[in-house]
């Protein structure tokens, strides 16, 4: 954040240069995912306050996009989280309904939608995703009848569901993966009776 507090997304060379970047029409921006190529994903809001996302390459080309069917009201919009190796970016959407949504993009724009199996689709609620490793395995969360629960999507679109062991379930408890390594692994957390949080991989 700038002093006129506007944001504006960084890349940090391993030499310690910083460069601050910003998509065209962007009144704040933000990054949060980079491949080992160096190319980075996240979101800017327009004049609107929209959200929406982008890819920026290694060399600095920006090109935005939007997953289809992301709402176009506050706050609504496209959230890409990461992007892997091949340059397939994993994130989430809000329909103009409020309700999330997963989905994929190929480096060649190709924009594939998903839910999670019992995912709800009510306002605030849905399908969140948060990162994909290198072989375009995914994983993240969503809202059901059960609470909280994580999710793997595999590259062939299989999507198998889990709960931690002793994981309470509740309108926003439950299950919470936020990462998944080259081997399938998935990292996170999740909340026992008394709103306990806990580390699971």
């Amino acid at each position: 954040g700038d002093a006129s507090q506007v944001q504006h997304a960084f890349v940090r060379a391993n030499d310690g240069t910083i460069t601050t970047f910003d998509p065209p029409g962007s009144v704040a921006t933000f990054a949060y995912g980079i491949n080992s190529a160096g190319d980075i994903t996240g979101t800017y809001d327009d004049a609107n306050y929209v959200t929406h996302g982008y890819v920026r390459s290694s060399g600095g080309k920006i090109t935005r996009f939007d997953a289809p069917g992301a709402g176009t009201t506050v706050p609504q919009g496209t959230v890409p989280y990461s992007i892997n190796a091949a340059g397939i970016v994993a994130g989430s959407y809000s329909d103009s309904n409020y309700a999330s949504h997963g989905f994929l993009r190929t480096p060649g724009g190709d924009i594939t939608t998903f839910d999670a199996p019992g995912a709800c689709s009510c306002p605030n609620q849905g399908t969140l995703v948060f990162s994909i490793n290198a072989a375009g395995a995914l994983t993240g969360y969503y809202f059901g009848l059960q609470g909280v629960r994580g999710y793997v999507r595999a590259p062939d679109g299989r999507i198998t569901t889990f709960s931690a062991p002793g994981a309470v379930g509740s309108a926003f408890r439950g299950t919470y993966p936020y990462s998944i390594n080259a081997n399938g692994s998935v990292a996170g957390y999740y909340f026992t009776s008394g709103s306990v949080c806990h580390g699971f991989v």
